[in-house]
């Protein structure tokens, strides 16, 4: 997914939507108001990363299998791992995350 293109799309939309108020028509504005708020919302979710502190939320204990098809990466002192990895040579890392699936 390209965030950036996604936030740029959002963010044009809220400009549509002030664009569209009309002057003293509450019926017609709420919906645009709530939408406002709602796509702002999604655009502050956006902007989160991605990466999760092992101090906030620890990584899922996973033994490697043998295969490298891991759903977690780790992070630690600028390089990202395969939790496989990071499991066989017991490293300590600060973050990690899920991966989704990649499409084929």
């Amino acid at each position: 997914m390209d965030k950036k293109k996604v936030k740029e799309l959002i963010q044009e939309v809220i400009h549509n939507n002030v664009d569209s108020l009309e002057f003293g028509n509450d019926k017609h504005n709420a919906p645009l108001r709530k939408a406002n708020t709602l796509l702002h919302d999604a655009l502050i979710e956006l902007s989160k990363s991605d990466w999760i502190s092992v101090e906030d939320e620890p990584a899922p204990r996973l033994e490697w299998d043998g295969s490298w098809n891991d759903i977690v990466v780790c992070y630690k002192d600028k390089w990202v791992l395969p939790l496989s990895y990071v499991v066989r040579n017991d490293i300590e890392f600060t973050h990690w995350r899920r991966i989704e699936k990649l499409e084929e």
